[in-house]
């Protein structure tokens, strides 16, 4: 079993509403969640879940309709939806997600736990873009579509001073296998390099690098939809604004496996610029990509695919600069960086301690580090964690950025974690990348939370 939460995808979800009271213990405390005609927060007594459109907007399933599956690489499938609730605490201790058939046959069961729900600004907390994913080893998947099936959804939370409950809602639909099945309407298109599969708007800038001064690429992904999973040929060129070719490539055989975001992709494409150009010079210039992917002899009858795309060209932040910059970032988040008054995460170890980490993201910065130091303090100055490492390297994080993914902070035994969560306290880092050098610096205000 695994479990994930993918960004941008658009569900055609249709799902009925179910007002759940606990499965054990009290509902409290005993107060409306409607107050002068204020909704708040707050936990009340009259708790409810809802099953809403997956996205970063607020907006419910009307009743009846089907229910998508997508067919991740890693194999399986995945259901994905978000998740509305009244009354509740602003953390569910174990989510757990079960697929049946119409027959009442188990497909797939998975539990989440320790999912935040944060609150809306109307009233709601919700549990934001949740997929969950089955394994499918007993059934075929594509035997799946057209079948009806149910999913039923298990939220368990265990309150402060207060007995467990649950809170449960289920939908029967329609399973339906979107994305990648072989169609007579194939479509390919152009999408950012790096890990979020999606069509490119018009007019966006795709990254050019050369961190090592071996050569200038040009990268993006290629995504597909209705077309087998090998492509024989794919064929990409890179024209300026006057229509001279800075660089092409063919590659064949080019394996396009279906992605949960519901398109068949050729991730990280990139294409050699001739050695003469300067990346500096190509930063922000026109530029026009031509893909052609060949099919010969394909079972729907479209051999050949083209597009276009036309925009801009942008020096990946992995090239040196005069002026780098860094920030701290979520411990293996891929460099998605703190913002004001966020959590920072601590955990108990082994003999009574507190532990942490952290991520640093940089702009223009070298690849390396004579010394990386961070320190967590709190506001009055005293040092709780401190952290030095020497001679690392900063990898460049799918050529988009220089990264240092995480870095771990030991906050010791002389504080309970009780006593730790909920503090406030400012996070430094120095980075110096060659000796004698004056450090890179940043700092960070949060708050300490138990994980």
């Amino acid at each position: 079993m695994f479990l994930f939460v993918s960004k941008r995808f658009y569900v055609l979800f249709l799902i009925f509403v179910v007002v759940a009271c606990s499965s054990t213990g009290t509902e409290s405390p005993d107060v409306p969640c409607v107050s002068d005609g204020i909704i708040s927060c707050e936990i009340c007594a009259d708790k409810t879940i809802e099953f809403a459109v997956f996205g970063t907007e607020v907006e419910l399933w009307p009743e009846g309709g089907d229910i998508p599956v997508w067919l991740p690489p890693q194999g399986g499938l995945v259901t994905g939806f978000n998740l509305l609730f009244q009354g509740v605490s602003k953390r569910a201790k174990a989510v757990t997600t079960r697929l049946f058939d119409v027959d009442g046959t188990l497909l797939g069961e998975e539990t989440a736990p320790k999912m935040k729900l944060p609150c809306m600004g109307d009233g709601k907390r919700m549990l934001v873009e949740f997929m969950a994913a089955y394994d499918a080893d007993t059934y075929s998947i594509m035997d799946l579509h057209g079948r009806n099936a149910i999913i039923e959804v298990d939220v368990l939370f265990e309150e402060d001073g207060e007995e467990p409950y649950v809170l449960q809602s289920s939908y029967q639909g329609v399973i339906t296998i979107v994305g990648c099945e072989l169609n007579d309407e194939p479509g390919i298109f152009v999408g950012r390099y790096g890990p979020e599969l999606e069509p490119l708007a018009p007019a966006k800038k795709l990254v050019v690098w050369d961190p090592d001064g071996s050569g200038i690429t040009l990268g993006f992904n290629i995504l597909f939809t209705g077309t087998p999973e090998i492509v024989p040929s794919i064929t990409t060129r890179v024209l300026d604004s006057e229509g001279a070719v800075l660089g092409e490539i063919t590659r064949t055989d080019v394996s396009v496996p279906c992605t949960s975001d519901g398109y068949r992709a050729a991730t990280n494409w990139l294409v050699p610029l001739h050695a003469d150009l300067n990346v500096e010079e190509l930063h922000d210039q026109d530029f026009l990509l031509e893909v052609t992917a060949e099919f010969p002899g394909s079972p729907n009858g479209v051999e050949t695919l083209t597009t276009s795309y036309e925009g801009t060209m942008h020096a990946s932040k992995c090239v040196h600069s005069d002026f780098p910059t860094v920030s701290i970032a979520f411990a293996g988040s891929d460099g998605v960086p703190f913002v004001e008054y966020d959590e920072i995460p601590i955990w108990p170890v082994d003999g009574g301690s507190v532990a942490s980490a952290v991520g640093l993201v940089f702009a223009g910065s070298p690849l390396s580090a004579e010394s990386v130091t961070v320190r967590v303090s709190d506001t009055d100055g005293n040092v709780l964690a401190e952290a030095t490492q020497t001679q690392v390297a900063i990898d460049c994080f799918r050529r988009l950025f220089p990264l240092i993914n995480q870095i771990e902070l030991d906050f010791g035994s002389t504080m309970d974690i009780n006593d730790l969560n909920g503090m406030d306290v400012i996070i430094d880092a120095a980075v110096v990348f060659e000796a004698g050098q004056p450090p890179l610096t940043t700092s960070f205000e949060g708050e300490l939370e138990i994980d």
